[in-house]
């Protein structure tokens, strides 16, 4: 199975490879290989990768539309990270992208925010901690299948210390 995640990246990941992972390959994996995972994160992924609303900004909308959906059908081109920075649903997520939403998150003045709108912000704040443990369990998971044993990156690691060895 280990060669399966040979074309990941090992420090970043897109919404769409996390999702499919987990609609593809999760169930298949070991009981060994799911315990990386916190499968009370699984939900995260879902809400992001089909544009669901907050329950807050949905009461709101709702008292305009009564045909108003939470979330689409459909996977969406588009999500926002954290509520804050829009991106490709195909874009890999690097850390720097999740320090730049900490941030937002860090120095948005909650005393600016008023009934409805508070609590909106609150569940974007708790979906995005909730996805930090989930991208940090994914890309420690694949590191795990890259460089175990039998590996491409295990062999590309070993053949560069032997080089190194070779060179002293």
């Amino acid at each position: 199975m280990g060669s399966q995640y040979t074309t990941h990246n090992s420090s970043s990941a897109s919404l769409s490879e996390m999702y499919n992972f987990l609609t593809n390959d999760f169930n298949n994996l070991s009981a060994e290989d799911q315990q990386y995972f916190d499968v009370k994160t699984f939900d995260v992924i879902e809400y992001y990768i089909f544009g669901q609303i907050t329950g807050a900004l949905y009461g709101l909308l709702k008292v305009t539309d009564d045909n108003l959906e939470i979330a689409s059908k459909t996977p969406q081109e588009t999500f926002y990270l954290g509520g804050h920075i829009n991106m490709s649903c195909n874009k890999q997520i690097t850390q720097s992208d999740i320090n730049a939403v900490q941030k937002k998150i860090d120095s948005t003045d909650m005393s600016q925010c008023w009934g409805m709108e508070i609590y909106s912000v609150m569940e974007h704040n708790r979906r995005f901690d909730t996805f930090k443990i989930f991208y940090s369990n994914y890309i420690e998971f694949i590191n795990h299948k890259l460089y175990q044993p039998g590996s491409s990156k295990y062999f590309e690691t070993m053949q560069n210390f032997n080089d190194s060895l070779e060179q002293v």
